[in-house]
C-alpha cells in the first residue's frame, strides 16, 4: 500500500471517511506500507498523533529528515526513513534550518 493521504501541511485530527480508511491500512493483511513523504495523520513537525496514522514499513521522505522524525512518538510510524533528494538547492536548505531554528 502507498500512503499519500497528507503530506507535510497536516496538523490536527483526521476526520472520517479518511481516519477509517487509515484503521484499514493499519490492519490490511499486506506485504508493505510506504508513506510518501510523512505518515498520513502523523504532524512532521512534532511527530505526534491526534487520533490515528499510518504505520508505515517505509517512509521515503524528500530532501531531508521533518523535524517531528526525531520525536520518540513517531517512531512507531515511520518505519524505514529513505531521504530523496529532489534537487532543492543547498542555499535553500541551509535557510530553512536557519530560519526554523531561530524561532
Amino acid at each position: 500500500i502507498v500512503d499519500a493521504l497528507f503530506g507535510t501541511g497536516f496538523s490536527g485530527a483526521v476526520r472520517e471517511p479518511l481516519a477509517e480508511a487509515i484503521r484499514a491500512v493499519n490492519d490490511a493483511d499486506v506485504q508493505a506500507v510506504v508513506a510518501i513523504d510523512v505518515p498520513s495523520g502523523l504532524d512532521c513537525e512534532t511527530g505526534e498523533v491526534t487520533n490515528v496514522a499510518v504505520k508505515a514499513d517505509a517512509t521515503i521522505t524528500f530532501v531531508a529528515v521533518k523535524r517531528g522524525f526525531e520525536s520518540g512518538a513517531a517512531s512507531g510510524y515511520l518505519g524505514e526513513i529513505v531521504v530523496v533528494d529532489i534537487g532543492t538547492p543547498p542555499s535553500v536548505i541551509d535557510r530553512a534550518i536557519t530560519t526554523t531554528s531561530d524561532g
